[in-house]
């Protein structure tokens, strides 16, 4: 997935993101993102046949469709990708479930973070990292643990 958040990608995530607020179905869009994000990495033929310039607008419609349909997506999603498709934008569906990720998060008033230590540790000492990058940020902090047993000691964030 990228993570180039560009002007207009993070135009469009924003205006999905209020829109989805709007409609209350935040986490609704948030799952259908996370369910097209997850798509597009493993089926990268998908991702170029979607883009291919010579694929007819019905054709890429009625693939669309096919789509929405398999993966369920709310109608705010169906909506956004049809608006992505009249405006020739579909490229933009590689970085915008990062983005919109991003204000999910925000939104929640959560963080995302990546905690490295040399040996693994209890969970007295998980609590208190939580509980520094808590008050650091001012945010509820989602940490994805890892152990290295390569660096020295200490913990890297």
């Amino acid at each position: 997935m990228k993570k180039n958040f560009g002007p207009l990608p993070t135009r469009y995530a924003r205006s999905l993101f209020l829109a989805a607020k709007q409609g209350n179905v935040v986490s609704e869009v948030e799952k259908d993102l996370q369910a097209l994000d997850e798509t597009f990495s493993q089926y990268g033929e998908f991702t170029a046949l979607m883009l291919n310039p010579g694929l007819s607008d019905e054709k890429l419609s009625a693939i669309l469709t096919a789509l929405s349909s398999k993966l369920n997506l709310h109608p705010v999603t169906r909506r956004f990708i049809d608006l992505l498709h009249e405006k020739r934008r579909l490229e933009l569906l590689s970085t915008i479930p990062a983005y919109y990720h991003k204000l999910y998060l925000e939104d929640a008033g959560e963080i995302e973070a990546g905690v490295t230590t040399a040996i693994e540790l209890d969970s007295a000492g998980k609590e208190k990292i939580q509980a520094h990058l808590a008050k650091k940020t001012g945010k509820k902090p989602l940490i994805s643990w890892t152990v290295n047993p390569q660096i020295l000691g200490g913990l890297v964030m």
